[in-house]
């Protein structure tokens, strides 16, 4: 009888409570190569929405001169039809990831060019490139981190926020 899951790494963890020793899968490992897997079908011409994209509406084309010159009429008619209804699948799914990249909540808007700009300015609007320590300006990535964890950990490791919370019950 062969194992279906014979990549997982099963790993009993310590009895404390209970009478039967809990088990602990591991497929990290695994899901690392499907990472990987998924990555490079991304970067395919398969996974790629633009590659697809423009593949279909160049053999559309094609098809439409074969149609204009009236060689093959019946077959080119019916290959166009169906390249339109892949293309139409290709343009949904790229709507669809324009969509989850601008976090909009619109449906069948085909306006991938409203996304496009919403996904960017989402990402300008979380951006900081500059921030004033002290009278000083600060624009190097680098020292802007920096800077911004070392405020966090004075603020949580220096007292100053269970001085606040204890603060606020007393009131």
């Amino acid at each position: 009888m062969g194992w279906k899951f014979q990549y997982i790494k099963q790993v009993p963890l310590q009895r404390l409570v209970s009478d039967h020793v809990p088990i602990a899968l591991q497929c990290a490992s695994k899901l690392k190569a499907l990472k990987e897997k998924l990555k490079e079908w991304s970067r395919s011409d398969q996974g790629s929405l633009k590659l697809q994209k423009s593949r279909l509406l160049s053999q559309i084309a094609d098809l439409g001169s074969i149609l204009d010159s009236r060689i093959m009429k019946e077959e080119a008619a019916a290959k166009k039809a169906e390249l339109y209804l892949e293309l139409e699948e290709v343009l949904k799914n790229e709507e669809s990831v324009w969509r989850q990249k601008s976090r909009a909540l619109w449906e069948g808007d085909k306006n991938t060019k409203f996304y496009h700009q919403s996904a960017n300015a989402y990402k300008r609007y979380n951006h900081i490139d500059k921030l004033e320590v002290q009278g000083e300006t600060i624009v190097e990535p680098a020292r802007v981190k920096e800077e911004i964890v070392e405020f966090y950990n004075k603020l949580y490791r220096g007292g100053r926020m269970e001085a606040y919370w204890k603060h606020q019950q007393l009131s």
